[in-house]
């Protein structure tokens, strides 16, 4: 498959982690396409450990888990 360097893959992480399952294979399975990959949703401080360890371009946070994560 050709390099999708422009795009951007959402995946909503946290909402898979709802349903009992591991996000990052999701992740890892997105990264193969050359897309960048977003981890959306995050629920908790933890997440964006886990979003930076797996790769992820770019990771969105609402504002109060961030505050928790910079005192983490």
């Amino acid at each position: 498959m050709a390099a999708a360097t422009n795009w951007v893959i959402s995946v909503f992480a946290g909402r898979i982690m709802d349903t009992g399952r591991d996000p990052v294979p999701t992740i890892r399975s997105a990264q193969r396409t050359g897309a960048q990959v977003l981890w959306a949703s995050v629920r908790e401080p933890y997440n964006i450990r886990q979003a930076e360890e797996a790769g992820c371009a770019i990771v969105t946070i609402p504002p109060a888990i961030f505050e928790k994560y910079l005192a983490w």
